[in-house]
């Protein structure tokens, strides 16, 4: 038994629309990531760059921890969420950064349950803590755009950079290195 021509041509289109389904994906994450890390939706999400950023948080084991009101270190605020494959992406280059980086406190601030905030902050380093943000109140207060988001701040709160990572060690290691400038 042979495939008539109009089977072929049939098989053909969905491959065809199957391709094009995937180009416009592709094309609507590109210019997603783009508006996200735009300079002016940038500077309308979180807290104002150069401006002092003093906040109290507290911690899944019920800790709190500052950022600004005089402390001495310097501080990488990264947002999470449970369900974000970005977020998983950045986590070994992230916590080999943090590892690297011990004169500089991390906070995690995850969107999830504290057993879903204590299970992503498996593998880091002893002085990265982490909060669970469970009604997404802070992100929501800080009008954090997407995960993963970075929010770093010199010892005195100042807030040195802002916006999202790529998943490898460079790419993290950006915000580590402006709370030094």
């Amino acid at each position: 038994m042979t495939a008539s021509p109009f089977l072929l041509s049939y098989v053909a289109l969905w491959i065809l629309v199957s391709l094009l389904f995937v180009a416009v994906f592709l094309l609507y994450r590109h210019f997603g990531q783009q508006l996200i890390e735009s300079e002016k939706r940038r500077d309308a999400s979180g807290p104002p760059a150069g401006r002092a950023w003093q906040i109290e948080f507290e911690c899944i084991d019920g800790s709190k921890h500052r950022i600004g009101h005089g402390r001495d270190r310097p501080n990488v605020v990264v947002f999470t969420a449970i369900d974000c494959k970005p977020c998983e992406q950045v986590k070994g280059p992230l916590s080999m950064v943090a590892a690297s980086n011990d004169d500089v406190d991390v906070v995690l601030v995850h969107r999830g349950d504290r057993s879903s905030a204590r299970e992503f902050l498996q593998g880091f380093p002893p002085h990265v803590v982490a909060i669970s943000d469970a009604s997404s109140l802070l992100f929501r207060e800080w009008t954090i755009p997407g995960t993963p988001f970075f929010i770093a701040t010199d010892q005195g709160g100042i807030v040195k950079r802002k916006g999202t990572a790529g998943p490898t060690e460079d790419g993290v290691r950006v915000f580590f290195d402006a709370v030094r400038e």
